[in-house]
């Protein structure tokens, strides 16, 4: 397969994360869990809620979830006296709440490059793998991903629009959208 273009991208979505290895126009190896960032979010929500009795809702956990640097301020109601309360996260606390959801992920991506041809690996190597999706944007994700398949990792611009711009570019030109095959599985 030589200039085969292998390359791996990673689609963390809101419901569902999705792992290809993609060569000459087509998904040679792609799994799928449905494990992301809804998921990171409820997980964020369940240790916030376990360790200091606040409920909190998604968008707080979105927020949380996307924007962490140092610390996030969470607000939400206290569970014993129904009133507001507010408390500040740690990013240890962050990644301790989300680290199972992450491990999900880092392991679809192992399996997928386990399950990868040796001919496409020098070209997934050079090109290193791709992170896509809104939820791709956690902090640590790509390092976690870097840590375990010793492979460079890096989120594309616009992470949060590229299947939706990729899809604009196969509707506003037919020839490209003439070298993509549509696969349709029943069950």
């Amino acid at each position: 397969m030589e200039n085969s273009n292998g390359l791996v991208v990673v689609d963390v979505g809101g419901g569902k994360t999705e792992v290809s290895v993609v060569s000459m126009g087509g998904v040679v190896v792609g799994r799928g869990i449905k494990t992301a960032g809804s998921d990171l979010d409820n997980a964020i929500i369940n240790y916030v809620k376990m360790k200091y009795g606040i409920l909190i809702g998604p968008n707080s956990a979105e927020k949380i979830k996307i924007e962490n640097n140092n610390e996030g301020l969470v607000r939400g109601r206290d569970l014993e006296t129904g009133l507001p309360k507010s408390v500040k996260l740690t990013q240890n606390e962050i990644r301790e709440a989300i680290s199972l959801e992450i491990g999900k992920i880092v392991k679809l991506v192992a399996t997928v490059l386990d399950e990868t041809p040796p001919e496409l690996m020098e070209d997934v190597l050079k090109k290193g793998i791709v992170l896509v999706g809104n939820g791709s944007k956690i902090k640590g994700l790509a390092e976690a991903i870097e840590a375990e398949t010793k492979i460079c990792v890096r989120l594309t611009d616009d992470a949060g629009l590229a299947v939706i711009k990729g899809c604009g570019q196969l509707i506003e030109n037919k020839n490209l959208l003439k070298q993509i095959r549509l696969v349709s599985i029943l069950k």
